[in-house]
């Protein structure tokens, strides 16, 4: 292809939880993508919100987590941005309908789905009346079953034949990854851990969106609201997951305790979890520290993530306390 059409740039950096992440993109043409954050719980797709008109761009995504069996696999991911383009583009849809009347469920299920759902995402990328389109996977390295197909998929370039294709990937420093989604001779690599500004501004914004929030939570007046904002700034350190968890613990200080708290909060996320087990350690009341030590341990010694109902089980919470998955939910929520 010439270098006019396909240029790859590759980008490493920190994840929010503080790990070295790589994030890879295969960029084809120069694509403006308009839309808004989905805020943490909301729903992955919305139809109001996705919808486009047939000129505009689409962006499909799809956050792999290597905890939930519906998201730690290639075909998980390949029919999530396939959904997602159905959604935007309904007329896509025909490219799946065709091969759904001949084989029904099967498609998207065995051994060979993976396959089939390869070529039913060529198909909709080479769809010469497919506008500019970005497909983004979040945190490759999650991908436990299936990846190096999935990586295939990622690095054919008969996918998108038309120009207008971007593929934005995440991943930690995993060696298969990278030998796969390395720059080729028309790519350009950008270090973020090199370029520290670009997470520095990234870590800005959503530290001036979560103090918005904690103004409208807590009432701070104008001067408290800037202090906060710049003690987030210089003590974050390029981690989202810092913030985050900072400010989930700022909602719950009294107003005028929060510069107290603010200034005993060291950067990293060592010291702060270090702080929150204190915290549960020290709890008032001794019943509920007790049950969170036993949450713990189990989480600890179990060999694979838990469901709330197998938690309760393991950590030999009380039925008659938690037989309501809602009150596990708030004991680990603490």
């Amino acid at each position: 292809m010439p270098p006019s059409a396909r240029d790859t740039t590759t980008y490493s950096g920190n994840r929010a939880d503080g790990d070295s992440t790589n994030i890879y993109g295969n960029v084809y043409g120069d694509v403006h993508f308009p839309g808004r954050t989905r805020e943490a719980g909301e729903p992955a797709t919305n139809r109001q919100d996705v919808k486009r008109t047939s000129r505009q761009p689409l962006l499909t995504y799809f956050f792999c987590q290597s905890t939930r069996p519906e998201l730690n696999n290639a075909v998980s991911v390949l029919r999530g941005l396939v959904y997602l383009l159905i959604v935007q583009k309904e007329e896509l849809a025909r490219h799946v309908q065709k091969r759904y009347e001949s084989v029904g469920r099967l498609l998207f299920e065995g051994p060979n789905a993976v396959y089939a759902l390869r070529e039913i995402l060529s198909d909709i990328l080479n769809e010469p009346s497919l506008p500019p389109t970005c497909l983004l996977v979040d945190a490759l390295d999650e991908c436990t079953s299936g990846l190096s197909e999935l990586l295939y998929i990622i690095t054919d370039t008969s996918l998108g034949r038309h120009g207008k294709v971007k593929w934005l990937v995440t991943s930690r420093n995993v060696p298969e990854i990278e030998r796969h989604l390395q720059p080729d001779p028309l790519g350009v690599k950008v270090s973020l851990e090199v370029k520290a500004s670009h997470v520095s501004r990234a870590v800005g914004a959503f530290v001036e969106y979560k103090v918005r929030r904690l103004v409208t939570v807590q009432r701070y007046d104008p001067v408290l609201q800037a202090e906060v904002q710049q003690q987030l700034r210089d003590k974050a350190e390029g981690t989202f997951l810092w913030v985050s968890l900072v400010c989930k613990e700022l909602e719950k200080v009294e107003y005028f305790l929060t510069r107290e708290v603010l200034h005993e909060l060291l950067p990293g996320l060592d010291p702060l979890y270090d702080r929150m087990l204190a915290q549960i350690l020290t709890h008032k009341n001794t019943r509920t520290a007790g049950y969170c030590k036993e949450v713990l341990q189990s989480v600890t010694l179990a060999f694979r993530p838990q469901q709330l109902s197998e938690l309760a089980l393991s950590a030999g919470l009380p039925s008659d306390r938690f037989g309501d998955m809602q009150a596990v939910t708030d004991l680990i929520g603490r």
